[in-house]
């Protein structure tokens, strides 16, 4: 982009040399625009060229006149006096497409913070809004279009947003709300299915709609497939979907114009590394055109997962995010609004699904440069600056000598904004603040103030208007720094929020929601500096959910995890407890219930809060640690007002708590408040005096919790093994569905994508299929893994898998290691007729195991670790090293798992992070070199070399192994395997064909591993199945670094004293030689190489023990040990070079292991054929003189 100057000594704006003569006359009027924010488009016919428009004010008759040419843009103001000089200086230019014949498109995009021009989409200029008022559109005589010809439009711009789960009435068609532009779409839905033990049933009914969390996705398939909706003006918009990406290349489209032409971010998967690679691309208008690469990361994300992928828009530049995470940051030319939509191109038969589909338009602004800054300057003190530190955009204010500095920003009727900025003072005493609002419809302005002197801080929170300013909050404090970050957010409706430092600290709820111009001021006797705000539109805090679908609600069976009654539980003592805890602001609707009293921040070794509120001759009591035994306030009950709720009048109220403030009101007014000295340390609650049915009018929701009731796609979570869709959970009425997680041989987990920090609370709901009953239980959960590994973080275990399907033991484990272990019956066991034990008060009897919903709680707060299943304690253990953070992950392992809900609240949330880095856009990736030809040299009918891709390949769908070869032309390749995920087999299946019993003796290699990976070499015995394949006999495990579990159905053979793990990229290689079992020989059974993992049933395949995301293995040198003299064949080609090789192997010593290396004449790789003399053979005494002895 160039700059535009004034030159003092004229009017006219330069651009490549030209220069603008005075406005003739007789300028044609095309439009009025009277909208503020306003799309005006009128179609023009270049002249020679050339265009030539006017931007009229009417009011004065000022205006500017651009003048276009093939890669010139020009313009003039007139007066040239007509905008202040420093909001001049802010107008730029791009050069302009080329202009032919044809007629083209002239557009204005004008709003209150900037105006665009554009040619043909392209932009042309950029200017701050020169007036507010209504804009004439004018063009020169000779760019007027034959009168046939004639179109123009003008469309006012304002707020949307747009929704689309695809949860609509079962049996519908296509959604009107899309147009299909190309390829296959269609609507999916939830399909019943019977697993377990079964048999043959068949289901006669399907899953409904209103019986399922989620039950339509949209499915894409065919070569570059669009589906669209949105209109074509929408502009400044984020937009997101939810894609499943198995293969091909699947994603957003965005800024799709009316003829054509649209941007992209999609997904495909990297051949080289099976991650998926990310990129920004474009397709132009023109049919045949091909698309344009902008930009791609090369990410460490798996294929086969929900990945959310989202775009924000602005005026010139695109944000991309995969999972919550900014990927892709480009400012570049955009053209001024379009549609949204899906795209997918796949393989022929193969779809995509898409679902959870957001759009919604933004007012945040980014100030990623001084040049950002300075554009969206409003107004600004003399002296201050804008400067450009380690990529972050900071504004520097002078000293001020009693004055106060200002800089404000933003759109006079903009929306409620978040502000957030960093101040960092020179000196010990100073006052900074952001303001919000002040429009020019007579609001007031709001003021956080920050004011440090003395050893304290007070911040304080106005409301100002022109002729008063009105104390609203205020707060004290002690100071300890110089630095302070203040954010003032109005995200919330009737909300208005003061931080310090993460902290609240100052609130009001405004009778009218405060917008508009945003801003920041200081006062300092010395230098202060301050971050360019971080301003955002929407607010994304994760809160707890409140479950909509009255079914659940009111099910005897599943309001213990719906109701809102059902987020308490009365316990056998009378006392009623919270079943979660308070990590994070909470605001607890409650109905006014005389005698009534709920207990807050309550330590772990107590039943009495630090905060309380009581309801006694209706009059609420709040209490807090400051105001001890008197009330920090009062409110009487009829201040409360009454609404209906389920036919009855109710008084009900809210009280909230977060940070330094608590505070009592109703949805949209506030009747008290009070602050606290410090944040609530407690994290229980209990309320009593209540009945159920007081209860059931009560709500909590808490902030900084991750909520999941699945009725969204799995783009929240990592999918680790198994199949984990929404499906009916039973057979005998399958028109109930729910998640269900589910795997028969291995591991089936999900991840989140999220990571906590600090004391946490997890409340997770989940039962079992139907048809998988015969062993309930493995419902687990591990939080806190940095690797998405059950073997990292804190794991429970309710009523696990063991060898001997005992279902007596519960495990709570500590980075894989146990803490605490217990045989109390939790799921309901086998061998106890299924009876559900445990306490829930709320459900009703009569389903121990067939729909029941087991509750399980695990929470630490300080160095305290408990587990909860039904209510009832099972494990209470300390950690003194408490684990910092990571992610949550539900698995079960050898069974299928229904999942209601479940929720973890946390001191923090945040998204989880991925490793990305950019590259070369466009550029397909170099094809991987093809492997060395075979020789067609055989060993015993055997291949001279089996380490070669062909006959390996990836066999776990748990850790989804990448698999890749090295030095394939050698005597020694090598094959490196990594998983993708962790647990699971880590199979590596080899897919030789079995070798006859009297022609193998062993195998010989060597391996390398990375310390947490745990593999085995693994191969069976089969036997011919008569119809042309063969069927195992018997697995048989050699263990190298995996499981050396002997109980289950695998033989171990042996076990590598050690296998020394690798540190870094210095690998360590350890030979190995494994024989075949004596009694394989001697029952003369063939052998099947099965490969390298762990496929003995373990802790292994669980995760617990290792093999996380990332660890690998290697081997190399791999070779079998034949029986016996070995027989070599080759291509007839080669009969004479293999006749000479077969009598150097025949002229060897019996008796010995006998290596040869195959000349390269019969294979470049010279591999290494390797035998020994069978066990059975007859030995002999051969005596020969030792020359070395004289005599």
């Amino acid at each position: 982009m160039k700059k535009k100057f004034f030159v003092c000594w004229g009017t006219l704006g330069i651009l490549g040399g030209t220069v603008m003569a005075a406005a003739p006359e007789g300028w044609e009027p095309r439009l009025e625009v009277a909208e503020r924010s306003a799309l005006a488009a009128m179609n023009l016919k270049p002249e020679r060229g050339a265009l030539r428009v006017h931007l009229c004010n009417p009011a004065d008759n000022s205006r500017i006149e651009v003048s276009l040419g093939s890669g010139e843009t020009a313009f003039r103001l007139t007066p040239k006096d007509m905008i202040p000089r420093g909001k001049s200086d802010r107008i730029a230019t791009w050069p302009c497409p080329a202009l032919g014949t044809n007629l083209c498109w002239f557009t204005l995009k004008r709003d209150e913070d900037a105006w665009y021009a554009y040619v043909d989409q392209q932009p042309v200029l950029r200017m701050p809004e020169l007036w507010s008022g209504p804009l004439n559109l004018q063009h020169a005589p000779e760019n007027q279009p034959p009168e046939a010809e004639v179109d123009d439009y003008t469309q006012r711009l304002g707020a949307f947003a747009f929704e689309d789960n695809f949860l609509v009435p079962a049996g519908s068609e296509f959604p009107p709300t899309w147009e299909i532009m190309g390829g296959i779409w269609k609507l999916h839905s939830v399909t019943g299915s019977i697993s377990g033990s079964s048999g043959g049933y068949q289901l006669a009914r399907q899953p409904k709609p209103e019986k399922s969390p989620n039950f339509y996705t949209l499915e894409g398939g065919g070569t570059n497939a669009v589906v669209l909706a949105g209109e074509p003006f929408y502009s400044r918009y984020v937009y997101r979907a939810a894609v499943q990406h198995n293969s091909g290349t699947n994603g957003l489209v965005f800024l799709a114009g009316e003829f054509g032409g649209f941007l992209a971010f999609t997904a495909r998967t990297d051949p080289a590394t099976d991650r998926l690679v990310l990129e920004l691309w474009r397709q132009p208008a023109a049919a045949d055109a091909p698309a344009e690469a902008l930009e791609a990361v090369q990410t460490e994300l798996p294929a086969g997962q929900w990945l959310l992928l989202e775009v924000q828009v602005m005026d010139d530049r695109v944000i991309c995010r995969a999972d919550n995470i900014d990927v892709i940051r480009r400012k570049m030319p955009l053209p001024p609004g379009g549609r949204f939509g899906l795209f997918a191109s796949m393989p022929d038969g193969e779809t995509t699904r898409f679902d959870d589909v957001a759009a919604w338009s933004h007012e945040e602004q980014r100030f990623d440069s001084p040049e950002d800054v300075a554009f969206a300057t409003r107004q600004q003190t003399p002296g201050v600056q804008s400067l450009l530190r380690h990529t972050t955009a900071w504004l520097y204010m002078p000293p001020a000598a009693g004055a106060t500095n200002t800089w404000t920003y933003g759109k006079p009727s903009g929306g409620p904004l978040r502000q957030e900025s960093l101040f960092v003072a020179t000196s010990d005493a100073f006052t900074c603040g952001l303001t919000a609002g002040g429009g020019e419809d007579g609001a007031p302005l709001y003021r956080l103030t920050c004011a440090q002197a003395d050893g304290a801080r007070t911040y304080l929170l106005e409301a100002v208007t022109p002729t008063n300013t009105v104390l609203l909050d205020s707060h004290t404090a002690a100071f300890a720094s110089n630095r302070v970050t203040l954010a003032l957010d109005a995200l919330r409706p009737h909300e208005l929020r003061g931080y310090a430092d993460g902290r609240l600290v100052c609130l009001d709820r405004p009778a009218r929601q405060p917008g508009g111009v945003q801003g920041v001021s200081a006062s300092a006797e010395s230098d202060l500096f301050f971050t360019a705000p971080q301003v955002s539109s929407k607010d994304t805090r994760p809160s707890e959910r409140f479950e909509k679908n009255p079914l659940y609600v009111n099910d005897p069976f599943m309001r213990h995890w719906a109701s809102p009654e059902g987020q308490w539980v009365t316990f056998k003592d009378g006392m009623t407890w919270f079943k979660g805890d308070l990590t994070g602001p909470v605001k607890v609707r409650l109905p006014v219930v005389n005698g009534m009293e709920l207990h807050l921040g309550i330590r772990e070794d107590s039943s009495n809060g630090t905060c309380r509120v009581s309801v006694k001759e209706d009059l609420i009591s709040v209490f807090t640690p400051e105001s001890g035994t008197n009330a920090a306030f009062t409110v009487a009950a009829g201040q409360v007002p009454e609404i209906a709720f389920d036919n009855k009048q109710v008084r009900l109220f809210t009280l909230g708590i977060e940070g330094h403030v608590i505070w009592l009101g109703g949805d949209d007014t506030l009747l008290a408040k009070t602050h606290l000295a410090a944040p609530l340390s407690g994290r229980k609650m209990r309320i009593a005096g209540m009945t159920l049915e007081n209860l059931s009018h009560t709500l909590v929701k808490r902030d900084n919790v991750f909520d999941t009731l699945f009725t969204e796609s799995l783009f929240n979570w990592t999918l680790n093994g198994g199949r984990w869709e929404v499906i009916n959970r039973f057979f005998c009425e399958p028109t109930w569905s729910h998640m269900n997680g589910e795997s028969a041989d291995s591991l089936a987990a999900l991840w989140s994508k999220y990571v906590f920090s600090g004391d946490f609370s997890i409340e997770f709901y989940a039962g079992m299929r139907m048809g998988w009953y015969a062993r309930p239980g493995d419902l687990n959960l591990t939080v806190m893994s940095r690797d998405n590994s059950a073997g990292d973080g804190y794991t429970a275990i309710a009523t696990g898998w063991d060898p001997d399907h005992s279902q007596l033991y519960s495990r709570l484990l500590r980075n894989g290691e146990a803490m605490d272990i217990s045989t109390k019956y939790l799921v309901p066991r086998s061998r106890a007729g299924l009876a559900r034990q445990g306490y829930q008060p709320l459900v009703a009897a009569g389903r121990d195991i067939h729909g029941a919903w087991y509750g399980m709680q695990l929470r630490r707060v300080g160095s305290r670790v408990q587990y909860i299943y039904d209510n009832e304690e099972v494990f209470n253990v300390e950690d003194r090293e408490p684990l910092q953070g990571g992610s949550l992950g539900i698995w079960t392992y050898r069974n299928s798992m229904m999942v209601a809900r479940i929720k973890i609240a946390a001191e923090s949330i945040r998204p989880r992070p991925f490793a990305f880095h950019t590259i070369p856009a466009g550029v397909p990736p170099a094809p991987e070199p093809p492997p060395p030809a075979d020789s067609g040299v055989r060993v015993n009918g055997r291949v001279a070399q089996p380490l070669a891709p062909e006959f390996w390949q990836a066999f776990d769908t748990v850790s989804h192994p990448s698999v890749r070869f090295r030095n394939l032309d050698t005597a020694r390749p090598e094959m490196h395997v990594t998983s993708i995920l962790g647990g699971g087999t880590f199979l590596v299946r080899c897919d030789l064909p079995p070798a006859q019993p009297d022609k193998l003796l062993g195998w010989r290699f060597e391996i390398a591993r990375h310390p947490q990976a745990l593999v085995n070499f693994e191969f069976s015995t089969v036997k011919p199945d008569g119809k042309g394949n063969f069927t195992p006999v018997q697995g048989w495990t050699y263990v190298l670094s995996g499981t050396d579990e002997a109980r289950g159905p695998r033989q171990i053979v042996g076990k590598l004293d050690a296998l020394p793990p690798s540190d870094g990229t210095n690998l360590v290689w350890t030979p190995v030689d494994i024989w075949v079992p004596s009694e394989v020989i001697r029952a003369n059974q063939a052998v099947q190489l099965e490969g390298f993992g762990n496929l003995q049933p373990s802790d292994v395949q669980m995760g617990l023990k290792g093999n996380p995301p990332h660890a690998w293995y290697a081997v190399r040198a791999f070779r079998e040990i034949h029986r016996g003299t070995p027989e070599l064949s080759a291509p007839p080609e080669k009969r004479g070079e293999i006749a000479a090789l077969a009598q150097i192997v025949t002229s060897l010593r019996p008796g010995e292991l006998q290596m040869v290396e195959v000349p390269a004449a019969l294979d470049p790789r010279k591999p290494v054929i390797e035998w020994a003399v069978p066990e059975l053979a007859n030995f002999g005494l051969r005596a020969e003189a030792d020359s070395a002895i004289p005599g």
